[in-house]
């Protein structure tokens, strides 16, 4: 019901006050953005216009909008005399349009109009594109701009119109399309690591265990995409299909550009009251409208970017940066900082050493995010392709190769490294089977805490929820400086597919459902995740699940949410509310070297004196003893207490032939060791082996 409603606000809106026969459908309206602005000064004159647009709007103060229907006419008057002077001329777009300071402008397409005043004395305004001392020369072309820090780069600086993705793709021919076909552009992406999904995937048209569907979400999980629109399909919904974008939707600025923002616009004329389960109250929301080409489009927030305009930000591009990366996408994941990745937030920009010594400024690294997932290919050139996966993602860029730690730490993997070092030689005993991460990330949440539960039938009013409007929002637990979990992963996962024919799969080792799971086993690294849980609609009889997460922004009905995100999937049975959980792999976060000792991560306190009565964090993922230790022990002598981890473990070192598989159920291909219960040498223990079965 809350997808057809939302259908509607669209139709009605477009369809605005015309009285058509109920017989027939009314035809759309198509609506134009005019923008109107002012040079010499910027901004703060009154330009008088008429009539009101669609939502009864009319004079405004530069620089504003104002929105009318396709074909209509707006008479613009502008003052005679500003502070910069007398009236000169009208200007639509970049050419000069009027020379009276009435003029009347056809609205066939989004229109700039801007006002531009000159006097006698007046001076160049460098950073708005228009001649505005009438040398000649143009902002960066005329000398009085030679110090205005947008003309600094020789490379942009002659920008003097900035027509959106269009004006960087003029010289960056292919910087679009190869965006467009990243995971980035389309949230689509291949996936030969995650083997039970055939075919492209991502985050679009699938579910999480967080803010469960974006397709579900609209625009609202489209804030931070690269793209500036959000198509639409027939049904009116959000439609992010390759074949809905173009290389000119790509937002270049989005990540090229720390102080630009764009977004998505509500519009007062869709206002709409909805009623709450949870609590009783109505809410009014209002929702952004598509233009002529049918999709919605984002709004450059020159309020957000103060001193800024859009020629100083188009002409002052830069590299990816962790304020690009962090701040202005990946902090803000699940709904807020820190919530969603628990190893990224805004902490990360500039963190202390304690908590990333790589991105810390104050480290010797000084490493940015592209340091690592760099996006250059074989032949040194970008290509757009970011790599890098987490364990919970289903897609990824194939394009480059993200670094890895023997990157810039060559030979610490060879089993000798530490040692060569000066660090006691026992962390190169693990490295074959324990990843570097596991032992250099002592937690995550650090700085800022990060979710680790949500439930959705406990709705909570969060008033900055749906952009500052309000939304009821599952109740949710939040963990610092958090010890993650551990599970052997061969960089494989199995992730849930709403597509497939399979439901969710269950936690090998802990019990219980789960969306994402680490595959992977004892002979395979040991890697540290978030496991984040999260209570969903399980459909009964396929074990699916989907959430329609804005219906439950707006009323907090949590069980209609989940019948309408159910039946958008195709699923009509019963449902049980149900917890599942979410494998994140933890690869930010890299602590001094100092706090790798810290081997109680693994081995809890029986480090010092093994104590082989409870069952351990390590016993679970495969390193159980196959008997008891008398049994074992008494293979070769009588056993001895206390016995130490170091001790225990020194057995494979003596020559003995003694191998994991002695106490073990498993063993390590590359020692190629004889194992006591390998026939060939079991004659070395015949005389001291009276429990045989323990080769079993």
């Amino acid at each position: 019901m809350m997808r057809k409603v939302l259908s509607m606000i669209s139709i009605l809106a477009m369809v605005g006050a015309f009285a058509v026969p109920t017989t027939f459908a009314a035809k759309p309206i198509t609506y134009y953005t005019l923008t109107v602005a002012s040079s010499n000064p910027a901004d703060g004159v009154a330009i008088t216009v008429s009539p009101l647009d669609r939502n009864g709007t009319g004079s405004g103060t530069t620089q504003f909008t104002r929105s009318y229907a396709k074909n209509a006419v707006v008479t613009l008057t502008a003052p005679a005399t500003s502070s910069g002077g007398n009236f000169s001329k009208w200007l639509k777009g970049t050419a000069d349009y009027a020379a009276t300071a009435t003029t009347n402008v056809t609205m066939s397409a989004n229109t700039t109009m801007t006002a531009v005043y000159a006097g006698a004395g007046g001076s160049e305004q460098c950073q708005d594109g228009i001649d505005n001392d009438l040398d000649g020369k143009i902002d960066c072309a005329d000398t009085e701009c030679a110090a205005d820090f947008s003309c600094a780069d020789p490379a942009h600086k002659n920008i003097n119109q900035y027509d959106g993705p269009s004006t960087c793709i003029a010289c960056h021919s292919d910087a679009g399309s190869e965006v467009l076909n990243s995971m980035h552009g389309s949230w689509i992406g291949d996936t030969p690591n995650v083997p039970n999904i055939t075919g492209a995937a991502g985050k679009w048209g699938q579910t999480n265990n967080y803010c469960t569907d974006p397709q579900l979400a609209d625009f609202a999980c489209l804030k931070c995409h690269v793209s500036l629109v959000a198509p639409l399909d027939a049904q009116g919904k959000v439609d992010m299909s390759k074949t809905k974008l173009t290389a000119p939707d790509m937002d270049c600025l989005q990540c090229h550009q720390t102080n630009y923002f764009a977004t998505f616009m509500p519009v007062a004329s869709t206002a709409t009251s909805y009623y709450s389960c949870a609590d009783g109250a109505t809410h009014v929301y209002q929702t952004p409208l598509p233009e002529a080409d049918g999709k919605i489009h984002k709004a450059m927030r020159l309020d957000l970017a103060p001193g800024q305009t859009a020629l100083s930000l188009a002409r002052t591009p830069h590299r990816p940066n962790n304020a690009t990366c962090v701040s202005k996408c990946h902090a803000a994941a699940g709904g807020g900082d820190g919530i969603k990745r628990g190893d990224i937030s805004s902490a990360m920009v500039d963190p202390t050493t304690a908590v990333d010594v790589h991105l810390s400024s104050a480290g010797t690294a000084k490493l940015t995010c592209t340091s690592c997932h760099s996006s250059t290919d074989a032949q040194g050139k970008s290509n757009h392709q970011i790599p890098g996966r987490g364990n919970d993602m289903r897609g990824e860029d194939l394009g480059s190769a993200i670094k890895t730690c023997v990157t810039c730490h060559p030979t610490m993997d060879d089993g000798n490294g530490h040692a060569l070092a000066g660090v006691r030689g026992e962390p190169d005993r693990h490295v074959a089977h324990v990843a570097c991460t596991s032992c250099h990330i002592d937690s995550f949440g650090k700085g800022i805490s990060t979710e680790m539960t949500r439930d959705w039938t406990a709705p909570v009013w969060s008033a900055a929820g749906c952009e500052g409007q309000g939304a009821y929002v599952g109740a949710t637990t939040k963990g610092a400086n958090v010890v993650p979990e551990f599970r052997f992963w061969n960089s494989t996962s199995w992730v849930f597919d709403r597509n497939g024919a399979d439901g969710l799969t269950t936690d090998p080792i802990d019990g219980g459902l789960a969306m994402s799971y680490p595959l992977g086993g004892i002979n395979d690294k040991l890697y540290p995740f978030k496991v984040h849980t999260s209570k969903n609609p399980i459909d009964g009889s396929s074990g699916k699940t989907n959430f329609d997460v804005l219906k439950m922004f707006m009323t907090g009905c949590f069980d209609e949410a989940a019948v309408s995100g159910l039946s958008y999937i195709g699923e009509t049975g019963a449902y049980t509310w149900s917890n599942n959980k979410a494998f994140q792999l933890i690869t930010h976060g890299v602590a001094p070297a100092t706090t790798a000792g810290n081997c109680t991560k693994c081995h809890g306190d029986t480090r010092a004196n093994l104590n082989l009565t409870t069952v351990s964090k390590m016993d679970k993922l495969g390193y159980q003893l196959k008997d008891t230790a008398a049994k074992i022990c008494s293979q070769c002598h009588a056993q001895k207490t206390p016995r130490t981890h170091e001790a225990m473990h020194g057995h494979i070192n003596k020559g003995s032939g003694i191998d994991c598989l002695f106490c073990h159920t498993f063993t390590r291909p590359e020692r190629n060791l004889c194992s006591p219960c390998d026939p060939a040498c079991v004659s070395e223990f015949v005389d001291t082996n009276p429990y045989p079965h323990v080769c079993n």
